[in-house]
């Protein structure tokens, strides 16, 4: 009797589809982390308290004692890299300004990997400069800290020394006093298409170890020191203690920016590997 062998090569082509569907790897994207910049004020190598810092007054590397009531400076175009993913944006369009009395920021997601490299822009540049405050949301919008309800901002023609002049944000504000020498000091640094790229390099990366489960921020760590970036200036004295880029005494705001451009060491990693510092 003639067998009908067809519905056993069904069945034989059925196994061999699901081992073959079976081996198949696949492959899981990594889940995101979510990263933040932890960001600390110092005079001379010494982190001031963001509740404390009007009352705290230390010395810079030349020996003045130095208090500050205001430092601020704003932050755009946040890259980050890692050796395995590239360049990532936790979250593009993102303006963050970093002040005196605050250190956590959230930034976004990126894939995880070692990081090698960040790098941002101090100042806000084109096309912000180019619209009102009032253009902003002050409570909800990744750009909520260039609203009218920021005292960080300078903004249009009206204010003194700005007539007939393009409209901007400062980029950093700082204010305080040397108490050595009992001058006040008072410099408002950039403006219009006034940037400056900041690049911090760590050669064999680092990572979190361990990495914080979702919705908890992984920060990297990082300082300015304002004892260092007003070094420019020995000795401090009346003509280059209050300086506005717009107003009649421009030139110590600018020297601020140009030593910025320098770093020098003036911002950098908080500690090595800048995690749980």
């Amino acid at each position: 009797m003639k067998k009908n062998i067809f519905p056993a090569l069904l069945i034989l082509t059925a196994v061999f589809t699901v081992m073959v569907f079976s081996c198949k790897k696949t492959t899981t994207p990594p889940a995101q982390i979510t990263v933040g910049f932890h960001f600390h004020s110092w005079i001379g190598g010494v982190a001031l308290d963001p509740a404390l810092y009007a009352s705290e007054a230390y010395p810079d590397s030349l020996g003045r004692i130095l208090t500050f009531t205001t430092a601020q400076f704003y932050i755009t175009n946040i890259s980050i890299h890692t050796t395995t993913g590239g360049w990532q944006q936790p979250q593009p369009g993102l303006v963050m300004l970093k002040r005196i009395d605050n250190e956590a920021y959230t930034l976004g997601n990126i894939n995880p990997g070692l990081i090698d490299t960040v790098k941002y822009t101090i100042g806000v540049g084109n096309p912000f400069n180019t619209q009102a405050p009032t253009a902003f949301s002050t409570t909800s919008a990744l750009d909520s800290v260039l609203s009218s309800s920021e005292q960080a901002l300078m903004f249009g023609s009206a204010m003194p020394g700005m007539t007939g002049m393009p409209s901007g944000y400062t980029f950093m504000n700082i204010i305080g006093r040397d108490s050595t020498d009992h001058l006040p000091l008072n410099y408002q640094i950039g403006g219009y298409t006034d940037t400056v790229n900041i690049v911090l390099t760590y050669p064999g990366g680092f990572s979190f170890s361990p990495v914080l489960p979702g919705g908890e921020v992984n920060y990297i760590h990082q300082a300015i020191d304002y004892g260092t970036l007003l070094q420019i200036f020995n000795p401090l004295n009346s003509g280059n203690t209050n300086s506005q880029f717009w107003g009649t005494n421009p030139t110590p705001a600018n020297t601020i920016l140009n030593r910025l451009k320098l770093n020098n060491n003036i911002i950098h990693w908080e500690c090595s590997p800048p995690i749980n510092c």
